[in-house]
């Protein structure tokens, strides 16, 4: 039986933004307010979340007879705009691509992330075959790769509470870490 390694609660894919027309009214005098740019690309997220550990056989028999044994940790999980690509240990999802995008920039950037830190970005540019993302739309990056433009950061606590990063503390992690 596939079980997801995911822990209720600590990974969020992608949100939609709300269209601004129909959301006016939610404005108020005193709301602190982002405009960032939309770039053509492909949405994802990334995540180091608290996730189920997989138990030895001996941990599994100390759980049964009622041992403390420590169940979850943190993990690295990712996902495009709507499917999560690595929550099953055994499965991995086919990708819209050629190449898994997400998994590119997840290997590129996974060392980046804290403890309960979730990064949502857009990938841009080509794929290392040289197929578009969005066609022509480089964004200055060189032929034949990709890069993700980060533009929202979370931190989950172990209660699944969520937390925003503000615009200047977002820039602030992502100038740390050399990132986009």
């Amino acid at each position: 039986k596939r079980e997801s390694k995911l822990v209720e609660n600590q990974y969020r894919v992608t949100l939609d933004t709300e269209n601004l027309k129909r959301n006016i009214h939610k404005i108020n005098p005193n709301d602190v307010i982002t405009i960032s740019y939309k770039m053509h690309g492909a949405a994802g997220a990334m995540g180091k979340v608290l996730c189920r550990r997989k138990l030895s056989i001996f941990e599994r028999i100390c759980k049964f007879l009622g041992a403390k044994i420590q169940e979850s940790e943190y993990d690295l999980v990712y996902s495009s705009r709507r499917i999560i690509k690595n929550q099953y240990a055994d499965v991995q999802h086919n990708s819209f691509y050629d190449t898994d995008i997400w998994k590119i920039i997840a290997d590129k950037y996974k060392d980046n992330l804290k403890n309960g830190i979730t990064f949502y970005y857009e990938v841009v540019n080509q794929l290392p075959n040289g197929k578009w993302v969005q066609k022509n739309y480089c964004y200055g990056l060189p032929p034949n790769t990709c890069d993700a433009f980060i533009y929202r950061i979370t931190n989950t606590n172990t209660n699944g509470d969520v937390f925003e990063f503000s615009t200047p503390q977002m820039v602030q992690y992502c100038e740390k870490y050399g990132m986009k």
